[in-house]
């Protein structure tokens, strides 16, 4: 990651930290002035001087490099992607000549410096989880961008939102590949296909549009051998798009003027052994609310569940298209963690409930205008774990343990007699347990 500023105590990952890969200046909060830059980076080196320092040109940071800032960072980052580079005469830094601007201009002034990508695509991934006209455009630019990175070998990689953008003045964006709440937007399996190891199909968008309009049906997929039907008619393989995005890691596969018929449109492809397939079918009026929720509560007041509230047909397909208002009510030792009412765009919306720190029976409800409301029922339970008691250094009383699986008592204050330190060795303190598993 290209981090921001560290400030202690705002949350930010510490100096030295693995996952920080460079420190950024972000040159729009503060003044265009050399010396100030040539502190901060100065600022940095002191406190980590193991890590390098960037600074943004191009595009509307192109006066940072006219100006002669960028020397004083480590790193050349190009906002918005090489696409967006300026073109047109301006007039170079260090020779003070009119140069024609090219997208390679900094490799030839900084051939010695890091060059990377910094801050994705600013110009088209503005929209909300749901907005389909949007998400059947934002793939194309992402896949330019990674082209035209791709094409270049002085760049050493690059960054793109994966989540949103805010501020601490409450400005709130819809940049990344996944919501607020961590859906994922459709553009989230653009990526995927590309670096994921597990398999990956996915067909982008819904199956319900105008009776007789032609489609393009969009496939993102690192499979093999992938085909689509139309209530079980082929409509064969679909054409790659590597040459209109060279050097792309598994383009993307179009089918152009697929003419719209109610029904299921259905892709299958294989991936080593396995064959995969994706699937839409064209839903009717949402009717329903379908709940599921990822994990059963432990009652510590702190555990966490996300629940999925999907808008379905009276048949239990997704509505896609649908986005409507819900209101939960949960009874029972869990909280809320999301607000009480909350919309459901493309067909799904997700809340967190909490445990309150007490065991027993938790109840959800989610009720809609003219909805069949959907309820489920969690538990939240005791979970026990006594540490070995000690004597200085000599275990006097082996370490106990109360385990519930799916609801269901398995053991009930049982003694362990081996080591309890998952491979360390074992003291009073709390040290993590390990379940084996046997999938039986």
């Amino acid at each position: 990651m290209i981090a921001p500023a560290y400030k202690p105590g705002v949350g930010h990952l510490p100096p030295g930290h693995p996952g920080r890969a460079a420190w950024r200046i972000n040159p729009k909060e503060y003044p265009y002035l050399r010396r100030h830059l040539q502190k901060m980076v100065d600022t940095f080196k002191e406190v980590d001087p193991g890590r390098p320092v960037s600074m943004v040109v191009g595009g509307q940071w192109q006066k940072n490099d006219i100006a002669g800032l960028t020397s004083v960072a480590d790193i050349v980052a190009y906002n918005g992607g090489a696409m967006n580079l300026p073109r047109g005469q301006f007039t170079g830094p260090k020779t003070g000549k009119s140069y024609e601007f090219k997208p390679d201009y900094y490799s030839e002034i900084y051939p010695d410096r890091i060059h990377v990508m910094s801050e994705g695509v600013l110009n088209d991934d503005f929209f909300a989880r749901g907005q389909w006209d949007r998400e059947q455009t934002a793939w194309r630019v992402n896949a330019k961008y990674w082209s035209v990175m791709n094409q270049r070998p002085w760049f050493c990689g690059g960054s793109m939102w994966c989540f949103t953008d805010y501020s601490y003045i409450g400005h709130h964006d819809t940049h990344g590949t996944v919501d607020r709440y961590r859906l994922p937007k459709e553009i989230y399996h653009f990526y995927e296909a590309m670096w994921a190891d597990h398999p990956v199909l996915h067909i982008l968008g819904h199956w319900n549009h105008e009776p007789g309009s032609l489609r393009e049906v969009v496939v993102f997929t690192n499979c093999q051998d992938v085909a689509l039907t139309l209530n079980g008619r082929a409509l064969g393989q679909g054409l790659s798009c590597a040459e209109e995005y060279p050097f792309l890691r598994h383009a993307p596969l179009v089918w152009k003027d697929v003419a719209f018929e109610e029904g299921i449109l259905e892709v299958r492809g294989k991936f080593s052994a396995q064959e995969i397939t994706d699937r839409r079918k064209t839903a009717g009026k949402p009717a329903q609310v379908v709940l599921a929720a990822s994990n059963d509560l432990i009652a510590d007041g702190r555990d966490i569940s996300t629940l999925d509230l999907t808008l379905c047909d009276a048949d239990g397909n997704r509505c896609y298209t649908a986005d409507d208002k819900l209101s939960l009510t949960v009874s029972g030792p869990a909280r809320l963690a999301s607000p009480k009412e909350i919309a459901a765009p493309a067909g799904l919306a997700r809340v967190a409930i909490r445990s309150t720190g007490d065991p027993g029976d938790i109840n959800v409800v989610a009720t809609g205008v003219g909805l069949r409301s959907g309820q489920l029922k969690l538990k939240a339970y005791t979970r026990t774990f006594n540490t070995t008691v000690r004597d200085v250094d000599k275990k006097v009383e082996n370490a106990r343990v109360t385990v519930y699986q799916n609801q269901q008592l398995i053991h009930d204050n049982v003694s362990i007699r081996c080591q309890t330190g998952a491979g360390k060795k074992e003291g009073p303190d709390p040290r993590p347990i390990k379940l084996q598993g046997h999938k039986n």
